[in-house]
């Protein structure tokens, strides 16, 4: 007569299951555990079906076939944990003795329950990073905006000493720039000359840079550097060297170096003033630093 293995008292979880459903398992070979990030623990015994039960009986299991078979005394248990989704077998038999192998078709399933839970916990985790950075992107632009306002402030009391400034420049050089004419090549001339020293000195970035430093080491009158500025550029001298700051923040940022400091220090550090940077920055590209970000994906 041919007798198999077959298990008791199984454990699910730490729980006995009751006599009819260890019947159906051993019945069907079949035991089903459920998955909650881990899979419930299994522990069983084995029994050989004479059921003599001899002292020192020795039995012998797999799992999902792989490596060798372990060994397990009569009356000790199996112990089966972390499984993964899916089907399993257990193989067990009485050591030495291929004819009395059973195989069990372990399955684990999910928890519903807990799947739910996990997934509201998702959501709500989700919730909680869109709603840090809702409050931080909206901090950050509540904070430019104030800057904008207290720049353009700033930015007005320069205008109106600028138009004094300039005024008075009219009308002390009134009468050179009618004498004094410079030709075309000549204007070209400082130009290549100024925007090589510009580019590669970097004098942009001294934000107390004035256009009479720049006459002197251009070797002209600061009076004639006006006139390339007025009728040959068509630009005045503090949107030429601002274009050169606004170049220079763009590359940084888009190499990140907007992680290691706010937006403002990262200005000065292209030689910007606050009261220059966001009215530029409007001038230029038709936006605000923070929406310019957005747009270009580039994280702060």
């Amino acid at each position: 007569m041919r007798y198999s293995v077959l298990l008791y008292d199984i454990r699910i979880g730490g729980d006995l299951i009751p006599p009819t459903e260890e019947g159906e398992v051993n019945k069907q070979r079949r035991i089903r555990l459920f998955w909650n990030i881990l899979s419930s623990p299994l522990s069983v015994k084995p029994v050989l079906t004479d059921y003599a039960r001899p002292h020192g009986r020795l039995y012998e299991y797999k799992l999902d076939g792989a490596g060798k078979w372990m060994f397990v005394g009569d009356g000790k248990e199996i112990s089966v944990r972390n499984l993964l989704l899916g089907k399993h077998t257990l193989n067990i038999r009485l050591a030495g003795m291929p004819g009395t192998e059973a195989e069990y078709e372990i399955s684990v399933v999910p928890n519903w329950l807990a799947v739910m839970e996990l997934l509201l916990l998702l959501v709500a985790v989700g919730l909680f990073i869109w709603w840090r950075r809702y409050r931080n992107t909206t901090n950050i632009l509540l904070a430019e905006r104030d800057d904008i306002e207290d720049a353009l402030m700033e930015m007005e009391k320069e205008q109106q000493q600028i138009a004094l400034d300039d005024e008075t420049v009219k009308t002390a050089d009134t009468p050179k720039y009618e004498r004094v004419k410079l030709h075309e090549a000549e204007c070209a001339d400082i130009v290549a000359r100024m925007t090589a020293y510009v580019e590669q000195e970097k004098v942009y970035t001294n934000p107390d840079l004035k256009m009479s430093e720049l006459a002197d080491h251009l070797h002209v009158s600061a009076s004639k550097l006006s006139q390339v500025f007025s009728l040959y550029l068509k630009e005045n001298y503090y949107d030429y060297i601002n274009r050169y700051r606004l170049s220079e923040f763009k590359r940084l940022i888009t190499e990140g170096e907007n992680r290691r400091y706010t937006l403002l220090a990262l200005s000065e550090l292209c030689g910007f003033k606050k009261s220059s940077f966001f009215s530029t920055f409007r001038k230029v590209e038709h936006m605000t630093p923070t929406e310019y970000l957005k747009k270009n994906n580039i994280r702060f």
